[in-house]
């Protein structure tokens, strides 16, 4: 037995619901694409009532740059019984513009003795359509990047390369699509530095950056900055991760011929400034009557000048040393309390002049730790040298040294100049010297932190302060417990 037919009304009955509820809308256009009939849902979106459209052509809403397609096309739309689907521009009540996409089909009723129609689902697409624009405008980007640009699966298998990548390794994409990222993010690295990077991505789900040495497809070395993101859904598992590595093969064999020229050049001024430090010592070790006012105040300014010279070319010596990585490090079991009273020793008449307190506070029971004790004293004695340097007479200067977790911390602060708050992020740069000291002290290199920051950080600590301008500085060193390790190298730090 067939089931009984559902009458119009019925039938009429359920598309009003589904009209009204859905929240796409729903319209019945005429053949001549005009509107008779349109779904609630309209309002919310184009900002339209029923009133307002019933009647009114379908064209006055659609985007002129997009009406051209809609009318080409209008007669085999109409003509057609199949589902179609268009994407085009309407315009809003506010007169703003929304993408929608509209699946259309000619409905047939003559059965019921009235003409036929089209009946419209529209959607908006508008933040769908923003993001595809968004991702193409990046693809693009992505494509001319004269950086390598890399993507690679939860598994480390590259899915995208872009082609910044041959220009720099040599290899096509399909030579690395679906390898291993390792190939170019670690490429010639230790399993180690591997094992970090991925440890880094994966576990800490934070960024990655390093340096890496790699091979081309030639065979040659090639030098790149590497920096990995792993990419995180709304749960915040990884889903993906992107690397971005730049070529600096040429900027480090810059660097390498600067340094040796450094190098070189400091080597050869050492010489004669330390034959002009002999004779001088010879003349200043004779009666100081034998010398006229004048002869006495040439040969001091000429000592002072020279003894600022050989500062400067061993300040520089030892900066070219740490940068080339051929420094040796040779840590030995060190009492830092110790080799701070040595560095004391060595300011002492510096600190009676200018009259400065110094007050001691060293920790009891602290253990001796396994550092290099030339290094550390020098970052030692340019901290304090700076100290009393820029500190006024009669000042203070404190020095703590104490056990703080896994670390030794040595403090070192002082009543002084301070250093400007929008200055502050450059103190340890090369050269850098405060506006406001350069107005007091005129004598400086700008070398003594930035080489300060070297030591510290190949010794495997950490160096960082707080300044207030006028009110003085504070320094912090802190050295792991567990020491420094050793290396070895071929040169070490001038005295």
């Amino acid at each position: 037995m067939e089931p009984a037919p559902i009458s119009q009304a019925t039938n009429d009955h359920f598309l009003k619901i589904i009209a009204e509820y859905i929240s796409d809308i729903v319209a019945v256009y005429s053949l001549d694409w005009r509107y008779l009939q349109v779904s609630d849902s309209c309002k919310n979106i184009l900002g339209y009532s029923k009133e307002e459209l019933v009647g009114k052509p379908v064209y006055e809403f659609v985007h002129a740059e997009d009406l051209a397609n809609l009318l080409d096309n209008s007669s085999e739309l109409v003509s057609s019984y199949m589902p179609q689907s268009l994407t085009y521009r309407m315009k809003r009540k506010d007169g703003m513009f929304i993408w929608v996409e509209t699946t259309i089909r000619r409905v047939d009723d003559s059965y019921y003795g009235k003409e036929s129609k089209i009946i419209a689902v529209s959607k908006d697409i508008t933040t769908r359509k923003s993001s595809e624009e968004m991702v193409k405008k990046f693809v693009e980007a992505v494509e001319y990047a004269s950086d390598c640009i890399i993507m690679a699966n939860i598994d480390g298998q590259v899915m995208y390369v872009n082609p910044a990548v041959k220009e720099v390794t040599g290899f096509d994409a399909e030579e690395l699509v679906g390898k291993h990222a390792n190939i170019v993010w670690t490429g010639a690295s230790n399993p180690q530095v591997t094992s970090k990077m991925w440890d880094t991505l994966k576990r800490k789900k934070k960024t990655y950056f390093s340096e890496v040495e790699n091979i081309n497809k030639k065979g040659e070395a090639y030098f790149t900055e590497v920096k990995v993101s792993p990419i995180l859904d709304s749960t915040k598992n990884v889903v993906f991760f992107v690397g971005i590595s730049r070529d600096i093969t040429k900027a480090k064999e810059v660097d390498r011929m600067k340094n040796e020229f450094i190098s070189l050049a400091s080597h050869q001024l050492r010489t004669p400034l330390t034959a002009i430090k002999w004779r001088l010592e010879i003349l200043m070790d004779k009666p100081w009557h034998d010398f006229k006012k004048d002869q006495q105040d040439y040969l001091l300014d000429i000592n002072r000048s020279n003894e600022r010279m050989i500062d400067l070319v061993n300040s520089l010596l030892n900066i070219s040393r740490i940068e080339s990585g051929r420094l040796v490090i040779d840590p030995k079991l060190t009492s830092l309390e110790e080799l701070m009273l040595t560095v004391i020793d060595d300011i002492e008449m510096k600190l009676k002049e200018k009259k400065i307190k110094l007050n001691l506070s060293f920790q009891t029971n602290i253990y001796d730790i396994s550092v290099d004790q030339r290094l550390i004293r020098n970052a030692f004695l340019n901290i304090m040298s700076n100290a009393v340097k820029y500190t006024p007479e009669n000042g203070t200067i404190g020095v703590s040294i104490y056990l703080e977790k896994e670390e030794i911390i040595t403090k070192v602060t002082d009543t002084g100049y301070g250093i400007p708050k929008a200055e502050q992020g450059r103190v340890f740069q090369k050269f850098f010297r405060a506006e406001n000291i350069r107005r007091i002290e005129t004598e400086g290199t700008g070398l003594g932190l930035y080489l300060v920051k070297a030591i510290v950080e190949a010794s495997g600590g950490r160096v960082w302060f707080e300044s207030e301008e006028n009110k003085g500085t504070t320094f912090w060193i802190a050295l792991k417990i567990k020491g420094t390790a050793p290396k070895k190298g071929e040169v070490t730090l001038t005295r």
